[in-house]
């Protein structure tokens, strides 16, 4: 390993020998650099990194101080990046969610909405190899398959569709069709109408007390 002081991680230099031929699809979550730090397991904070995540392999790429490509070797169980539109995303490592009976991939999980429910958003990255008629070379596809994920009372479901929400949702199944139907702005990205689902869901326990 080597130990870089001014992103204080431990890591590797990347060496590109897995995704050589690749015609389409990508193993990360964003292809470009983004802003963003990381948390280690024991709970040490890195700031102001260049990071990529590689949803793939499941690989976190960081700049060194001179601008080479490193990944990881540090435990880590939190990412939190930030695009060009100031947006942040949390991606939280599946060893450090709760633990429960259901089976959930490892992984990284994109953090949508936390609370007395949380929604996380899975991607599937899948990558195939196929060689074209009379070519020598082989070609890469990457597909991705993004899946909702919802912690209730302490089990992870994985909810298809925003419509099938208040089946997932049982004890407040009613409320959640009706904010469906009344109150859900479609205008919104599908990630940001399954967060404003699970906010409302939480606020109704709010005012239960």
């Amino acid at each position: 390993n080597t130990w870089n002081n001014k992103a204080g991680v431990d890591g590797l230099p990347y060496v590109n020998s897995k995704y050589v031929s690749l015609v389409e699809g990508s193993p990360y979550f964003k292809e470009v650099w983004l802003k963003g730090r990381l948390v280690s397991s024991a709970g040490h904070e890195y700031k102001d990194l260049m990071l990529k995540l590689d949803l793939l392999d499941s690989k976190i790429h960081f700049q060194d101080a001179q601008g080479t490509d490193m990944t990881t070797s540090s435990p880590i169980k939190e990412i939190y990046l930030t695009d060009e539109t100031a947006t942040e995303y949390k991606f939280v490592h599946s060893s450090s969610m709760p633990k429960t009976d259901s089976k959930l991939r490892e992984g990284w999980y994109l953090e949508l909405k936390a609370g007395k429910v949380s929604a996380y958003k899975s991607f599937d990255k899948q990558l195939s190899e196929k060689q074209p008629y009379g070519s020598g070379a082989y070609e890469q596809r990457i597909r991705t398959i993004e899946k909702y994920v919802v912690l209730y009372e302490n089990e992870f479901h994985t909810v298809k569709k925003l419509k099938d929400l208040p089946e997932t949702l049982a004890n407040k199944k009613s409320e959640m069709e009706d904010f469906l139907k009344n109150k859900d702005d479609k205008a919104l990205t599908m990630d940001a109408r399954f967060a404003a689902a699970i906010e409302y869901y939480n606020s109704l326990f709010k005012e239960e007390k």
